[in-house]
């Protein structure tokens, strides 16, 4: 899946603002799909730094998180997932043909 987001950020995301801004706006869309980890960690980190008194309540609420919720390491493995994106796209060589064309 992110091979395939890459490729289309590659490939399409360029000339989908030069034929159709309307469409290359609601594209952006899609790319803020595959980076939405940075979004979630700048506001964490900037709550976390205007209100001490939560940080340990997030650290517990996260350890809890962690050992009794099932979709916790799916988040979880999305997260990395969207972290790894933004390297991939600037410093991969992914073949820039889009796999459906």
């Amino acid at each position: 899946m992110l091979h395939g987001n890459v490729q289309w950020a590659r490939a399409l995301l360029p000339s989908c603002f030069r034929s159709n801004p309307v469409a290359g706006i609601i594209a952006v869309r899609r790319l803020f799909r595959l980076v939405w980890i940075y979004w979630t960690l700048s506001l964490v980190v900037g709550l976390l730094l205007l209100v001490p008194a939560l940080r340990l309540p997030l650290v517990g609420a996260l350890i809890l998180a962690g050992i009794f919720s099932s979709g916790f390491r799916q988040v979880a493995g999305a997260a990395l997932v969207s972290l790894e994106a933004p390297f991939r796209l600037v410093f991969s060589r992914v073949n820039r043909k889009v796999a459906w064309q």
